[in-house]
């Protein structure tokens, strides 16, 4: 006869438990999300508005195991999300069994966000092919990690590698069977600040979705690295050799038509174009001479050359392939020329400056990020600036231009 007031005090027991686990709350921040697990690492089931009215089934720390009163939805919601109906037990802390998903729902995806522009590069470096480059606000869905490099996959299914630096942490949550003809978009996080206005319809039950985007090609719009801006300016020094086309002149008064330079100067860039501004300088020492039926004859006169080309350039930049970038460009500048020799007057000193026409090739390879290296060929015509007089004059020669090869080293972005 005891057993039964002990089997009666259990019931109600039971009782009062199930009714403290049925507590109702609702959503008070703008918008909760709904996980599979009690963390911000677990995956978004749904996305909730305020106001809607959920079932209390459990709690764990400051996380709520709750049930969607109308779609039957069960997950975890922040505390800080939920206001709790006045005068309502408190719902025990206690570890709560994780419930399986349901059947037709999908976890979310670990996924990343592209911050301004990135490069999809086949492998993980800088000197991989470039696959595509991504706009400002992609969302990639993240496969695996090698070391500052994450591989990806985009929404049209094009896998590769995109650095770390250009992307930031997003998630991604897949399709669910709630609505058929509707896929979930990305949730926000929770006390994110409101999204922007869209078309998206809220079901009775509260929960926020969109219709799945249109897929799109990737965006192109390529730059040399992967974390290169649009815009981008870069100061360089260089040294080279040069080949000028007057040789018979040169070889005669310097005993050679070659010649080393050196210069520096700056390049601004946008996207795959640049503009460079260019100083060099050329110096070459021989000794006057007379020049009699093709024949020289040397007078012992030292002479001087000093040559100093001031340039601009406009060019476009190709690739890269396998890290290297190819380019070319056009440019117009001035030729100073200077001829010094011992006891001269001033009237025998030459000092003028001419148009020049500039034609150039190369190839640059990325470091770093903020250093560079290149290597140009550059053809440059100089019209009438020889010939009028003197030893040019003898041989016929009237261009001072040439062909040079130079390198360079560049800093900045």
């Amino acid at each position: 006869m005891r057993a039964r007031p002990v089997l009666l005090v259990l019931g109600v027991l039971l009782f009062m438990g199930e009714a403290l686990l049925a507590e109702e709350v609702r959503v008070s921040a703008f918008q909760a999300n709904v996980r599979d697990g009690p963390g911000r690492s677990a995956a978004i089931l749904a996305t909730l508005s305020r106001g809607a009215t959920l079932e209390v089934l459990g709690r764990r720390g400051d996380w709520y195991k709750v049930r969607v009163r109308d779609s039957g939805l069960e997950g975890y919601v922040h505390g800080s999300m939920l206001e709790v109906g006045a005068g309502s037990a408190p719902v025990p802390a206690s570890p709560v069994p994780a419930t399986p998903l349901p059947s037709a729902a999908k976890p979310a995806a670990q996924g990343l966000e592209v911050r301004s522009l990135a490069n999809l590069r086949a492998g993980p470096g800088r000197s991989s092919e470039i696959l595509a480059t991504l706009p400002g606000g992609k969302l990639l869905e993240r496969i695996a990690d090698s070391g500052s490099w994450y591989k990806v996959r985009t929404p049209e299914g094009l896998e590769g590698f995109v650095h770390s630096s250009t992307v930031r942490f997003a998630e991604l949550e897949a399709a669910t069977a709630a609505a058929p003809a509707a896929k979930a978009v990305p949730a926000p996080r929770e006390a994110a600040p409101p999204p922007r206005p869209s078309q998206a319809t809220l079901p009775p039950s509260g929960i926020r979705r969109e219709p799945a985007p249109t897929p799109a090609l990737a965006t192109v719009v390529k730059t040399d690295r992967a974390d290169e801006p649009l815009w981008g300016a870069r100061a360089f020094g260089e040294a080279g050799f040069v080949s000028f086309r007057a040789k018979d002149s040169f070889d005669a008064v310097f005993g050679g038509s070659t010649g080393g330079s050196y210069g520096l100067g700056a390049e601004f860039r946008y996207g795959r174009f640049f503009l460079q501004a260019n100083f060099e300088r050329t110096r070459k020492t021989g000794e006057r001479v007379l020049v009699f039926e093709d024949q020289v004859f040397p007078l012992g006169v030292p002479a001087t050359v000093t040559i100093t080309p001031l340039s601009v350039v406009a060019g476009y930049r190709f690739g890269p392939f396998r890290g290297i970038t190819p380019l070319a460009g056009l440019g117009v500048g001035s030729y100073g020329l200077k001829e010094e020799s011992a006891f001269a007057t001033s009237a025998d000193i030459v000092d003028e400056r001419f148009t020049s026409f500039h034609l150039l090739a190369g190839a640059e390879y990325a470091a770093t990020p903020w250093l560079a290296v290149r290597v140009e060929a550059q053809y440059v015509s100089v019209p009438d600036a020889l010939g009028a007089g003197g030893v040019s004059a003898s041989f016929g020669e009237t261009n001072l231009g040439g062909f040079g090869l130079r390198l360079k080293v560049l800093a900045g972005r």
